[in-house]
């Protein structure tokens, strides 16, 4: 019987879970209790965390839904005399995942503290500053409890900013809308995504 894996594979792939479980439980993971808003008794809906710095944005009441897609990769033959054309299977791409965020915040501290989150959305598209040079835009970690935990690149940010202050003409209410891939680093097969491995 062969493997689905390489033994380095298993190996690399074990040391990604205990690493994702290990930031989870280090960011909000209380006695392996769903995460919860401060004061509230609700579980948040979902949490973007960046993995590298740690911060954590919980979501009580949006988004509403949660879009995942996958795209299958074939190269088309054009076969001259043929009566079809032959498929040839090339790889599964990585798993998107697009999110849709509601802000809407009437007084002055309401608006500091929207535009303070609106700013962690799209900082998540930008190299992180590591000593005197930049890296990459940080690995995302998307859990919405119960359902989905992935971690993710951030791939597309955009903000459509709908109500503005009279005095001030800041936003008072805004949309932003984000795709994400799935960051894996490991291969899957059907029997791994049906027994959800």
């Amino acid at each position: 019987m062969s493997l689905p894996f390489s033994p380095g594979q298993i190996v690399q792939r074990g040391r990604q879970a205990q690493g994702i479980y290990g930031l989870i439980e280090r960011t909000f993971l209380v006695d392996g209790q769903p995460p919860r808003m401060v004061g509230m008794g609700k579980p948040a809906r979902v949490h973007i965390v960046n993995t590298v710095t740690g911060e954590n944005i919980p979501v009580l009441f949006n988004p509403n839904e949660l879009t995942r897609a996958l795209a299958v990769q074939y190269e088309d033959f054009g076969v001259m005399g043929l009566g079809h054309q032959p498929q040839h299977f090339r790889f599964t791409g990585n798993q998107e995942i697009r999110l849709t965020f509601g802000f809407q915040k009437l007084g002055k501290s309401g608006r500091a503290e929207m535009r303070s989150q609106m700013r962690f959305f799209e900082s998540l598209c930008y190299p992180v500053r590591q000593s005197d040079r930049s890296s990459a835009p940080p690995p995302v970690l998307i859990v919405w409890p119960g359902y989905e935990s992935i971690v993710c690149t951030a791939r597309e940010w955009e903000e459509v900013a709908s109500r503005f202050a009279f005095e001030t003409l800041e936003p008072i209410a805004a949309v932003v809308s984000m795709a994400f891939k799935e960051l894996r680093r490991y291969t899957l097969t059907s029997d791994i995504v049906r027994e959800g491995r």
